[in-house]
Parts: C-alpha cells; sequence; structure tokens
C-alpha cells in the first residue's frame, strides 16, 4: 500500500477515513453539497484503498443515483461513468432499480455530449456491463444498435468488441450489416479502408 501512495503513511490514510466517513454521515440530501462531493469522495476512497465501512460505499452511491441534472452536468459523462466503475471495484450492492437510474444518467449524458466519441462509447458499455442487477431498456438497445450500424468515426476494433460482448450480454440482435460494419473497424490509431483499399482516416 505505501509503495502505490508514498506520500500517504498508514496513520493518515486513517485519520482520511475517518474524516470521510464522518462527512458523509454528516450529509443530508436536501443540499447540493454531498452531490458534488460524493465522485471525488468515491474517487479517493478508491484509488486511495481507504478501509470504509460498507454503510460509506453505500451513502456515496444513495447519493449519486439521485444527483439532480444540473450535477450531473457538472460532473460530466466520464465522472458519472468512472463513479460507477469505482463503487462497482469497492463492491457497493447496486439493486435493479439503481442499476436502471444509473443507466439513464450515463446515457443521457452520452447522449448531450459533442462529439461522440468511441472512447466515452467503450467506456458507457465498461461500466453499465459491470451492473448485473441491470435490465437494459430499449432506448439502451437501440443506441447500441445504432452505434454498430453508423460506426463513430474513431471507432476502433477494441471499441467494435465491446460493442459486440454488449450486444451478447444484453440481448441485442445485430444484424449481418452491422457485425461486418464491426469487422472493418481498423486497430486503434489505425485508419478505416475505403473503396479500393484507400485510408478514410475515421472521418464518415
Amino acid at each position: 500500500m505505501s509503495q502505490l501512495y508514498p506520500h500517504v503513511n498508514d496513520e493518515q490514510r486513517r485519520q482520511l477515513t475517518r474524516a470521510l466517513e464522518e462527512a458523509v454521515a454528516s450529509w443530508s440530501l436536501d443540499e447540493q453539497q454531498p452531490y458534488r462531493s460524493a465522485p471525488l469522495i468515491t474517487q479517493s476512497v478508491h484509488d486511495l484503498k481507504l478501509s470504509t465501512s460498507p454503510s460509506c460505499i453505500k451513502s456515496l452511491n444513495d447519493a449519486m443515483v439521485v444527483t439532480p441534472l444540473n450535477i450531473q452536468k457538472e460532473i460530466g459523462f466520464k465522472g458519472l461513468a468512472h463513479s460507477l466503475i469505482r463503487l462497482v471495484a469497492m463492491q457497493c450492492p447496486i439493486t435493479q432499480s439503481e442499476a436502471s437510474r444509473w443507466e439513464d444518467m450515463l446515457l443521457t449524458s452520452w447522449k448531450a455530449a459533442v462529439p461522440k466519441r468511441a472512447d466515452d462509447f467503450r467506456l458507457l458499455i465498461n461500466a453499465l456491463i459491470k451492473l448485473p442487477e441491470l435490465i437494459p431498456s430499449e432506448e439502451l438497445k437501440e443506441e447500441l444498435l445504432h452505434v454498430a450500424a453508423h460506426p463513430l468515426a474513431d471507432m476502433d476494433t477494441l471499441t467494435a468488441g465491446r460493442v459486440r460482448h454488449a450486444a451478447e450480454v444484453w440481448g441485442v440482435a445485430l444484424p449481418l450489416a452491422a457485425i461486418r460494419q464491426l469487422e472493418q473497424q481498423p486497430a486503434r490509431g489505425g485508419k478505416r479502408q475505403g473503396p479500393g483499399g484507400r485510408g478514410r482516416g475515421g472521418q464518415r
């Protein structure tokens, strides 16, 4: 542990853990501060591998799943997605209704993103696919189908593979044409091949 974070010793970790747990325990969800603090505390607990109580981890999730839309926009798509991935890694129990709420938050944030990037769509999949309780909505399935049939400009084999895996897990039947589209995506940093074998540089 000390080798991973040489600037934070064990006593400092214990003090930080106590301080964070006390802060979270004092939260009132009638105020806005918990919603802004939850992603930052989640990152600190995860990255520093703090031994926080299960109830503290649950409180972080409880705050994040009811984050108001204006604060979701402040946190941003990547902040939301990484927070979910960290919570799952910390073995936070997430119910079916909470999984649906996470899906709604991430999908809304993804759809609002400009421009849309393959890395972000892969992050969307990586976050949601970790939720065993999630029953994917028709909206999520349609978005997966759309990206498969109309690959993003910077789509690569890694993201294409994640799209196909998500389709299998979530029970989405990809049309043959979409599967062929995904199979034609270049390796990361490569160029798509247009007619006659000329690279198209990833733009459509």
